[in-house]
């Protein structure tokens, strides 16, 4: 196959401006031009460790029919491209999220049921599945892996209060009963799924790993209610518990727990050391400044702890 015209930003699907639509096509034919999608990586070994990761998810879910876009080639090592990247059949379409905005009442009921039965779905799939550079987790004690990498990040940040969300997070490990490893989404939201020309479902930016349920979901509701959409986020994980049968117990922990992944995610890369004036790492922060004000109030909520922190 051969690349056939120029690449086209794909807005609604661009998640961070690196998603392009291009056009493949058999040297001799171009009557088989098809339509792919082209996802770049940070021109770094982090990059290209991310592209394998994402590859090799995209490459055993789509085996086990799992709702991604069918997987075409990936290049980590940037010798085609200037970065690592991942092409990947094109799902004409927009995200989730817009479509919510555009259909009414019932429809979008039922929009948000199936955006609830493809997560339960991707959690039923057993974690063996995902095969090549999988995360080294013990099966046992995925839970300690995710705080001990918390902590550790919490005393990189520097940031007041931090460590004690940390500690609190260790000291009430041992009141959350242990639940069933699963495939792990880990940014599982409506602007990460696309919905088709025949209204189906596809999952695209896949940071998975493997852990518990429970983080997964609380990840989603967090990341809702942050946005100011709390009748999502509660409609998110009362479905989950209906779908699921899983009564989501200790559910505020992992709340805490996913929230301070989360800002542990956007504040280590916002205090980068960027070239001054740097306008799209400003435009980042101040984006940030909302969703993390909302961040510090769950977290005040569930554990009675203060944060001062600032993108």
């Amino acid at each position: 196959m051969t690349v056939v015209g120029p690449l086209e930003p794909l807005a609604d699907q661009g998640r961070a401006g690196n998603v392009y639509r291009f056009v493949a096509a058999q040297a001799d034919d171009p009557t088989s031009a098809k339509a792919m999608t082209l996802k770049t990586y940070g021109a770094t070994e982090a990059g290209a460790e991310h592209a394998r990761h994402e590859w090799n998810a995209l490459v055993c879910l789509h085996r086990e029919r799992c709702a991604v876009p069918p997987p075409y080639f990936v290049e980590p090592d940037m010798t085609a491209f200037a970065c690592p990247v991942v092409a990947m059949d094109h799902i004409p379409g927009e995200s989730l999220w817009s479509t919510l905005q555009e259909t009414p009442g019932s429809q979008r009921t039922r929009l948000l049921g199936e955006f609830v039965r493809t997560l339960v779905a991707l959690h039923r799939i057993q974690p063996s599945t995902l095969r090549g550079p999988a995360p080294e987790v013990d099966p046992l004690d995925s839970l300690g892996q995710e705080i001990s990498e918390i902590r550790r990040d919490c005393e990189g940040l520097h940031a007041p209060g931090m460590a004690g969300v940390a500690e609190w997070i260790q000291e009430n490990r041992n009141s959350v009963h242990p639940a069933t490893d699963v495939i792990q989404h880990r940014d599982y939201h409506p602007w990460n799924v696309l919905v088709g020309p025949d209204r189906d479902l596809w999952v695209v930016d896949w940071n998975w790993g493997v852990g518990d349920p429970r983080f997964d979901v609380a990840w989603t509701c967090s990341l809702l209610a942050r946005s100011g959409h709390d009748d999502i986020s509660t409609f998110v994980k009362n479905d989950y518990v209906r779908q699921s049968g899983n009564p989501l117990e200790s559910f505020s922990y992992f709340e805490v727990l996913a929230t301070i992944r989360w800002m542990l995610n956007v504040l280590l890369p916002s205090r980068s050391d960027a070239p001054k004036g740097d306008v799209a790492l400003q435009d980042f922060r101040d984006f940030l400044v909302g969703p993390i004000e909302q961040a510090v109030r769950t977290i005040r909520t569930n554990t009675g702890l203060h944060i001062e922190v600032a993108p």
